[in-house]
């Protein structure tokens, strides 16, 4: 998942609040654990928005349709010619069928709802 779509995808103040005021240790916790990078954030970007890249993989598991997606050829540049080790996403429409598929974009509503829905299931 591209940097430009994990980056639509974020908690903020209202979640982690919503995560302490859950029963038990665990929203807690997740609050506490997220906190630090909420005030990175502050400090850098100005905002206390919680990117969640890597929840954004796991989401795809759980619902392949959350995220629009896109046909790309990609390449890894190795040589050292430009940039290397960079890896290069062409989205010209000649590449809409191809079976790589990058995300475009997530609806973070639904993203978040979810999240929010597991925490408070949760039982322990």
């Amino acid at each position: 998942m591209p940097l430009d779509l994990t980056h639509q995808a974020f908690l903020n103040d209202d979640d982690l609040a919503f995560l302490r005021a859950l029963a038990g240790d665990v929203g807690r916790r997740t609050a506490d654990v997220l906190e630090p990078y909420a005030k990175f954030h502050e400090e850098w970007y100005g905002n206390r928005d919680l990117v969640m890249h890597d929840a954004m993989a796991v989401y795809e598991v759980l619902d392949p349709s959350a995220i629009s997606k896109q046909g790309v050829a990609i390449s890894v540049e190795t040589g050292g010619e430009h940039s290397r080790g960079a890896t290069w996403i062409d989205r010209r429409r000649v590449h809409a069928g191809s079976q790589i598929q990058i995300g475009l974009s997530v609806d973070n509503k639904k993203f978040v709802a979810l999240l929010r829905e597991r925490f408070a299931s949760y039982d322990g």
